[in-house]
């Protein structure tokens, strides 16, 4: 299991990373393009169309990801009013149908890109074969994070461990969560704690000035009485 979840883990880092690399190249490019345009008048033809076509590879790159963390949009809202039978019963019925889409969005994916492989890219002579090659290559790593996610879930289930990114990420949020709230608290009572010291503070220095001024009204007395 361990080999599975180093698998998936690394594949994950791998697509992030690419993803990243492949939106801060539509940035620069973009910007370089507003720069060269509108203060040097001239522009690259290409840009827009590499842009383009890496802004969708970085997008598929990252769903790969979002597979993997199980972070894709989902609408839960109701889920802590259903049975938890039902919703183990449901997500089996969702994986199947995943699976499906992503066969699916293989599958065609695939053939649209091989019949693209006779064009070209706007300006350039690199075929669009690629452009649209990240598609199935996007489809066909979020299958092997979905399978990848699926055996480890079901041994989670068997031996009763939790593997899973999203527990875990829940599980980092509610311990920090409870971190913060003892940090907080405890802030509080430092602070409650400084106040009571005061306030003890005045009561005792007050106490002491009344003291003092009783003092200093008898002695005022007597020597008032002994000059008489």
């Amino acid at each position: 299991m361990k080999a599975i979840i180093f698998l998936r883990d690394k594949l994950g880092d791998v697509c992030s990373w690419l993803s990243t690399a492949f939106l801060a190249y539509t940035v620069l490019i973009i910007v370089l393009e507003v720069i060269l345009r509108y203060i040097f008048g001239h522009s690259i033809v290409w840009s827009g169309a590499s842009a383009r076509y890496c802004t969708i590879w970085s997008v598929m790159f990252m769903a790969s990801v979002l597979v993997k963390d199980d972070d894709l949009i989902r609408a839960d809202f109701f889920d802590q009013f259903l049975p938890k039978g039902f919703l183990k019963i449901r997500d089996v019925i969702y994986q199947l149908i995943t699976a499906v889409i992503f066969a699916l969005l293989f599958y065609f994916g695939l053939q649209f890109a091989k019949n693209g492989s006779t064009l070209k890219i706007t300006f350039t002579n690199v075929s669009i074969f690629w452009a649209y090659l990240a598609v199935p290559v996007g489809a066909a790593l979020m299958a092997i994070q979905f399978i990848l996610r699926t055996i480890v879930q079901i041994h989670d289930l068997i031996t009763g461990e939790h593997n899973d990114p999203r527990y875990l990420r829940e599980q980092a949020e509610r311990i920090a969560r409870e971190k913060a709230i003892a940090e907080a608290e405890a802030e509080a009572a430092a602070v409650e704690a400084e106040v009571e010291t005061e306030l003890e503070a005045e009561h005792h220095a007050g106490h002491m000035a009344e003291q003092n001024a009783e003092q200093n009204a008898g002695q005022d007395a007597e020597q008032t009485g002994g000059e008489q």
